[in-house]
């Protein structure tokens, strides 16, 4: 097989393993009436669940023994929730312990019964979803008509499951103030340890558990899968007020659990009661209640807006749920709409002023020049000044707006049925969200395109108690989504996103526009627990069906990123971070797969005081259809270098053992030490292979390819005349000509079909992730317990982001470019055979550094192999005070160690690229994750201020019914890479280049470069600000004056290295040609220290109904966070409302002003929420 320099196979060094290979009585009895009819209609099995323990039941495992603690079986032990009057009883034991799984969620009585003994009844105990709740009872010998009554709650202390899982619900989920809008419960995994917030710029959504990617996390709705297929993430909204619970399972020792390697978040929805209840809301939120941010200050003081951005936000619904026949069927449902009106704003970028742009446009190029200066804002008054083709453009700071909306509509309806052996579960959810669709890095109203998204589900479950040793759970389930679908407004079809680095912009549509996608999944499952003797037994098997076609092509109206406004308006060719990109073809793609699940679990209680949980699970998922277009491409097959063009292949060995244990070392339920070890898979998002797929159907233009095509338009050779080959340039006209192609015209020969092939799909190799935990748990007084846990995560067969089609310049033998902290460190002379500047330029217009030209492949040839690894080592501490007597608090403290090669996958941040430096080097991006986040304390509260001894009725009135309730957070911040923002190593790509440390620089600063000249004759050294060169009529400047070069000979020639213009600065810019020396990550960014507060009064009205005034103020203290990331761990809201990752300005050294600058953005501010609530 032919070989590189470094001995290693091209397919082996390129892709790091072979190719070839989720009131009253009318008004009641008129919404059970109505509530009745939609139940008729959806009382319907639909079809398919998971079988991962994201349930919406749960289990109780019952340990009977008498008063020496010896275990007692064959008893007769009931189950009774209090809310329904459903009672499920087993006389099957293990060594004394009872096991009752798939009850649904809620308070339940236990009732022990043997002969011999006093009957024992213990109440009040809360039964979650997706978890095993322990209850102890201990019988005493006497006549069992004698009842012995205890009113308590499950046990704190897990003896028996080594799961790392928390629940919150009750008052805990519908009551902490939450601060995104809507509500979502989701939010409230960020309390709990081993947790952190949504990092800026990092797709999927949940944060960080337990050190894994957001994308690993899994998210069901009643036990239903709840992810999307494409990019990953929860597609459903849920009424905050329609939540019975919600659990985070922080490890996977169940092997129940699957298709998600991270944090599994699972909501489980209320159901009907004995009783009607139900209760109506409306929440209100509104710039008057709010303090200015950061950026709202500077503009009302500089006099350009007179008030804050708008923000009226109003959500308003209803829900209600009771019997229609009394113990056996219960339905419950609720609606929920939220309107909200704001003002979408940017960073604070840098842009010309009026006088600076009409100086701009009286110098452009052209006419196409000229329609895009013409978008431009102008800052209100110049605060610096930026050089263009000699002349002083006023720039200054400037904060974009556009106005902004959501409308949103959810309902659910659910319905239960008590068929004795046969408990049936009925669940329909809808929503519908409509919202204008922005740039998030530059937002202006003309270009405020459309943005839809629906979602609709059915479930359908069985309980089956097929005798008292084994229960069936049958579960299907149908998911449907459509959106987002992204429409550009009218007049824009064909605008480009033009993105200028040095000024921190991006100006146009959303980058992501226009696009369409469906999802429909279909889920099938059925699982058994059997009780024998020691052991409870689980198994189980699940397929599912995905139906997902979608419309997009990346960059369809092209990207053109410019390192400055000089490029711009000579319309040359763009030169910034991205360069020229666009795409070309068809953005068609049909995601349908199938994947099938196994498990087998096995709960073994050794001893009374030692359980072991062993299981094995097996996962199989599909190749998405369209995945398979690429074997059209067969004919760009080139063995030489390993690469073969062919229907990927599936993943087919994935075998996840896991263990865990569980030990009460004392005997006493008060103490545990549980741990263990295990392997969870993950799967690999859709629109990787949909970026990249064969030139039969889609390509993606850069100027190399466009000027590789026949009918290449002129300025592909409009520059000088490169001397070492003859051939004339890429030069100015690049808008004038049309930009980038836009053809993809399917090839039919081997030279064409390789010039046109963007990417590669390789066999897929899912994601895994090893886990290992030891924790220790104690009871340390009554109702409140602490856990010292140590956890652990290795992962492993990560996606990276790689361009297999590009090597660096220092690959081949160049030396690097020298660059001087200052002008005294220049030597008087250079050596006259010095490498030069030019010799980098040439190679890059050469498409020197595509090793794969040769071979006739001219793209970038992107693809995701599985080389990424990660490991995470953290220490926590998590103190719980359950909810008792009105009081209930737990906070925890995370320290964490998180370390990666690879974070980011796709173009979502700027300040954390998608794109490693070298991509043969990956050893070299081994450093801080963008997940490192080293400390984080959490604190959850709520209070019942205590009721006053009073006989006035005005007293009681005014002074009861009030409670607090809160949330704190500080967490340290996401770490970032500072930026050259130039390919500094000559591989094509500047997207991860990063900079020179300076040792004897003063703080995070950054500063460009100027350049270290020779003359060509003396060898006698000179600096200078520009490059310039000889001009057409013998003009020298910059590095070519004194030189004697014939005309037209650029200034390149003559730079033989770089001189940091401020001296004083810590990170210099590697300019084209120079090594860095600055690892990836390793500039720590602002966290969070965030209160929020939440003041409830209760006011009860007659016997039934209760009225609740609510009033919720978020950063309470008005703390400014210059956060890259937002105080949340929505994935969705990061990703379409933080504009922060995208900075064009805060992470690149050159960005006069913006480099690392946080008051570019707004900071946040206290806002507030007003709440009306009638509870009857």
């Amino acid at each position: 097989m032919n070989r590189n320099r470094s001995g290693r196979s091209w397919s082996t060094r390129l892709l790091g393993q072979s190719l070839l290979p989720k009131q009253r009585r009318d008004w009641a009895r008129l919404l059970r009436r109505i509530l009745l009819g939609i139940c008729a209609a959806v009382l319907v099995p639909a079809a398919a669940v998971p079988i991962h323990a994201q349930r919406l039941d749960g289990t109780l495992r019952v340990t009977v023994s008498d008063i020496t603690g010896a275990s007692v079986t064959d008893a007769r032990v009931t189950v009774t929730n209090e809310a329904t009057k459903v009672s499920v009883s087993t006389n099957v034991s293990s060594e004394g312990t009872y096991v009752l799984p798939n009850l649904l969620v809620g308070s339940y009585s236990i009732t022990v019964e043997k002969d011999g003994f006093k009957k024992y009844v213990v109440k009040n105990v809360q039964v979650n979803s997706n978890q095993v709740t322990d209850a102890k009872a201990k019988i005493e010998v006497g006549d069992i008509t004698s009842i012995v009554e205890v009113t308590t709650g499950a046990e704190l202390v897990q003896t028996d499951s080594s799961q790392l899982s928390s629940t919150l619900g009750g008052r805990v989920a519908n009551e902490v103030p939450i601060n995104t809008l809507g509500g979502s419960v989701l939010e409230l995994a960020v309390g709990l340890p081993n947790t952190t917030t949504q990092e800026g710029g990092v797709l999927g959504s949940g944060g960080s558990i337990g050190g894994t990617r957001p994308r690993f996390n899994g998210f069901s709705i009643d036990g239903v899968d709840d992810n999307r297929a494409d990019v990953n993430g929860p597609i459903t909204p849920v009424i905050q007020d329609s939540v019975a619970e919600f659990t985070l399972l922080t490890n996977q020792f169940s092997a129940e659990n699957g298709h998600s390697a991270g944090g599994q978040f699972a909501i489980t929805t209320k159901s009907g009661t004995n009783n009607w209840h139900g209760e109506a809301h409306e929440y209100d939120r509104n710039r008057n209640y709010d303090a200015p941010n950061n950026q709202e200050k500077d503009r009302i003081k500089a006099g350009t807006q007179k008030d804050k951005d708008r923000f009226d936000y109003n959500r308003l619904g209803a829900s209600v749920g009771g019997p229609i026949i009394k113990n056996r069927l219960f339905i419950f449902g609720a609606y929920e709409f939220q309107n909200n009106g704001l003002a979408a704003n940017s960073p604070t970028a840098t842009l010309p002023t009026a006088a600076g742009l009409s100086a701009l446009t009286a110098m452009a190029a052209n006419s196409k020049v000229k329609d895009i200066l013409a978008q431009f804002p102008v800052a209100p008054s110049a605060t610096d000044a930026v050089t263009v083709n000699g002349t002083s453009i006023p720039v200054g700071q400037f904060q974009s707006i556009a106005p902004s909306f959501t409308n949103q509509h959810d309902f659910i309806v659910n319905a239960d049925l008590n068929l004795g052996k046969h408990q049936l579960r009925d669940r329909v959810l809808y929503d519908r969200f409509r919202a204008p669709d922005f740039n998030a890095d530059l937002p202006q109203s003309q270009f405020l395109g459309t943005n839809a998204f629906d979602a609709r589900k059915a479930i359908f479950t069985d309980a089956w108690s097929v005798s008292s040793h084994l229960v069936n759970d049958f579960r299907a389930s149908y998911s449907r989504n459509v959106g987002p679908a992204l429409v550009i407004p009218a007049g824009f079809e064909n605008f480009p996103n033009v993105g200028i680095d040095s000024l921190g912009i991006n100006l146009g549509p959303d980058g992501n526009s226009p696009q369409s996608y469906t999802q429909n999944v279909y889920q099938l499952s059925d699982a058994m627990t059997y009780i024998r003797g020691k052991h409870t037994f689980k198994w189980g098997l699940e397929a599912r069906k995905w139906i997902a076609p979608s419309n997009s092509l990346p960059r369809a109206r092209g990207e053109w990123d410019y390192a400055n406004l000089q490029t711009l308006v000579n319309d040359l060719v763009p030169d910034g971070g991205n360069g020229a990109l666009r795409g070309a073809g068809s953005g068609v793609f049909a995601s349908n797969y199938n994947a099938f699940y196994w498990f087998i679990q096995d709960d073994l209680k050794v001893t009374s005081r030692l359980t072991l949980n062993l299981g094995l699970r097996y996962e199989y998922s599909g190749i998405p259809r369209d995945e398979n277009l690429q074997a059209g491409n067969a004919i760009a097959d080139d063995p030489a270098k390993g690469l073969f063009f062919r229907s990927p292949k599936p993943d087919t060995n994935n075998f996840a053992p896991r263990f865990g244990f569980a030990y009460d070392p004392t005997g006493s339920g008060k103490w545990a030490i549980r741990g263990g070890a295990g392997l969870a898979f993950d799967v690999t998002p859709t629109n990787f292979a949909q970026l990249q797929l064969p030139p039969q159907v889609q390509s993606e233009q850069n100027p190399v390819v466009t000027c590789a095509l026949a009918g290449a338009p002129a300025w592909c050779t409009s520059g000088p005349v490169d001397p070492k080959t003859g051939k004339r340039t890429m030069g100015p006209g690049f808008l004038a000509g049309g930009g980038l192609l836009q053809v993809n015209v399917p090839p039919t020969t081997q030279a064409d079909a390789r010039a046109a092939t963007q990417g590669l799909n390789l066999d897929v190799t899912a994601p895994k992730v090893f886990t290992w935990t030891l924790s220790v748990q104690h009871e340390i007084f009554k109702d409140t317990s602490v856990e010292l846990r140590y956890l652990g995560t290795h992962s492993v067969s990560l996606p990276v982001q790689k361009r297999l089609n590009e090597e660096s310049a220092f690959d081949f033998g160049f030396k690097p470019l020298p660059t001087f902290f200052k002008a005294s460190d220049v030597p008087a002379t250079f050596p006259l055979t010095s490498q030069r500047r030019a010799d980098y330029v040439n190679f890059l217009n050469n498409g020197a550094f595509q090793p794969l030209a040769a071979d006739g492949f001219f793209s970038t040839m992107t693809t995701f192999p599985p080389i990424g690894q990660g490991i995470y080592h953290s220490g926590s501490v998590d103190v719980i005070h359950r909810l008792v007597r009105g009081f209930y608090v737990r906070g925890n403290y995370t320290y964490a160690k998180n370390i990666d090669n690879s974070t980011n996958e796709l173009f979502s941040s700027r300040v954390n690229p998608r794109r490693p430096q070298d991509a043969l080097n990956i050893g070299k991006e081994r450093g801080r994750s963008v997940l490192d986040i080293t400390h984080k304390l959490a604190i959850t509260w709520i209070y019942d201020l205590p009721k006053i001894n009073s006989d006035s009725r005005f007293v009681k009135g005014f002074l009861h019914g009030w409670e607090v309730s809160g949330t704190y957070l500080a967490q340290t911040g996401q770490p970032i890479t500072a930026l050259s923002g130039t390919d500094s190593n000559a591989n094509g790509s500047s997207a991860g280049d990063r900079t020179i440390l300076n040792p004897n620089g003063v703080g995070l600063t950054g500063s460009g470069v100027n350049f270290a000249c020779i003359n060509p004759t003396t060898g006698a050294s000179f600096t200078s600000a520009t490059i310039g060169g000889v001009s057409s009529t013998g003009v020298a400047t910059g590095c070519a004056v004194g030189s004697g070069a014939p005309n037209g000979t650029s200034g390149n020639n003559f730079v033989v290295g770089y001189v940091a213009a401020d001296p004083t600065a810590t990170f210099i810019q590697a300019n084209l040609g120079a090594k860095t020396n600055v690892g990836r990550n390793t500039i720590s960014t602002p966290g969070f220290n965030i209160w929020n507060m939440s003041v409830l009064k209760g006011t009860k009205i007659g016997e039934r109904i209760n009225v609740q005034f609510r009033a919720e103020a978020y950063n309470l203290f008005n703390h400014r966070n210059f956060s890259i990331g937002l105080p949340t761990n929505n994935g969705a809201i990061d990703q379409t409302q933080n504009p922060n990752p995208l900075s064009t300005g805060y992470p690149f050294v050159t960005a006069t002003g913006l480099f690392l600058n946080n008051h570019q953005f707004n900071g946040g501010s206290r806002t507030m929420q007003l709440g009306l609530k009638l509870i009857f």
